[in-house]
């Protein structure tokens, strides 16, 4: 099936296959069927066969322009291997900058090729995923795993930003076992030595761990807007030039955001409303569920306040380069914080009602921005 399907056919087919499992979701929540055990389990089975799917074709897919950073990860590893100075152990172990990234790349220079590589950074993807999931709502772990998939950069950082999307799903992994930190910590240090932005969504975690009061962080989420709003590009500058000495892709971002002419081709940056909005229904939800509803969650909030500090932390980002790649630190946990009230507790009569409304409120403009956008484009 992979050498018969074109590279440029493998986003539209996966945006398609989502719109269709968001679609047969909804409509079991909306008929409360979905909560039946052997829908459950239909659905459970029919999911695990699509993750080993896709996480295959992902991880074997051509090294082409159409995956977007695949290729210049490819030339870096031509690059490495042609030096011949590629030691795994010595890489995986100097843990300096992305050590587990630098160790999964020489061990594939050394004994194998780049397409292992990349099925490794599938696997991590996918399967942590897959397993987070599984973790926090058994055999319901399909709702936020097709939520998490409704993101709109989930293809992206699949097989373009493959680095920050597998470190992603393995920090939330590393957030599924909480206080075993004998699990944990380890998971969030591995998830770090992949892509070092992942500091942020484990500072996030701790905070909200000893500090628990959303309506705070809701506060704090509204000043980070109007601050956006107001002084322009300054908050974004000055948090990348604070942050351009912990790592050199800040000063890339930075000087980017300052040359027009370099951002063509990249994610826009500005004020974005509508990323707001996509942003809000995660925090919507989550309010209604703890405050109006008054389910009382602690677990539950931890995720929501994790969420909410993140996203304000892409709020004051708002304006820079690559904006996208800062907003996913919060999106990545968007799939949890929506789906998992709906399928830990019954709290109403209307709840499959609710939950069909949240799927599509939040999975509409992934559909907007990825399919109805990209044809009216072309």
């Amino acid at each position: 099936m992979i050498s018969l399907v074109p590279p440029s056919l493998y986003g539209p087919i996966f945006q398609w296959v989502l719109f269709v499992l968001v679609l047969i979701m909804a409509a079991r929540c909306k008929d409360e069927s979905i909560y039946k055990s052997s829908i459950a389990n239909s659905m459970s089975s029919t999911g695990k066969v699509l993750v080993l799917a896709i996480t295959l074709i992902v991880g074997f897919r051509p090294v082409s322009g159409y995956f977007g950073d695949t290729v210049n990860y490819a030339a870096g590893f031509i690059s490495r291997q042609a030096s011949g100075q590629a030691d795994f152990l010595n890489s995986l172990f100097s843990f300096e900058r992305e050590f587990v990234f630098a160790g999964i790349q020489d061990f594939c220079v050394e004994y194998a090729d780049i397409h292992t590589m990349l099925l490794i950074f599938a696997l991590i993807f996918f399967i942590c995923q897959f397993i987070a999931c599984r973790r926090l709502l058994g055999q319901y772990w399909f709702a936020p795993f097709v939520a998490m998939a409704g993101m709109i950069d989930y293809w992206g950082f699949a097989v373009n930003g493959i680095r920050n999307g597998a470190a992603a799903n393995l920090m939330i992994l590393a957030l599924t076992y909480g206080r075993r930190y004998s699990v944990s910590i380890p998971l969030a240090i591995l998830a770090i030595g992949i892509h070092k932005s992942m500091i942020l969504v484990g500072c996030a975690a701790i905070l909200a761990h000893y500090y628990r009061k959303t309506k705070v962080y809701l506060a704090g989420w509204f000043t980070c807007i109007f601050l956006s709003a107001v002084a322009g590009s300054t908050t974004s500058n000055l948090l990348l030039t604070y942050l351009g000495g912990a790592d050199d892709r800040m000063n890339n971002y930075l000087e980017y955001g300052k040359d027009s002419s370099m951002m063509t081709g990249f994610s826009s940056s500005g004020f974005r409303v509508d990323f707001l909005l996509y942003s809000a229904v995660p925090i919507f939800v989550g309010y209604w569920y703890t405050q109006l509803q008054k389910v009382e969650d602690t677990y539950y909030k931890w995720w929501l306040n994790i969420y909410i500090i993140s996203n304000s932390f892409w709020v004051l980002m708002m304006k820079a380069a690559f904006t996208n790649r800062f907003a996913a630190l919060s999106w990545f946990t968007a799939g949890i914080v929506l789906m998992y009230p709906f399928f830990k507790y019954k709290f109403t009569s209307k709840q499959g009602r609710y939950a069909a409304f949240a799927i599509l409120s939040w999975y509409s403009f992934c559909f907007l921005q990825n399919v109805i956008r990209r044809i009216i484009l072309a």
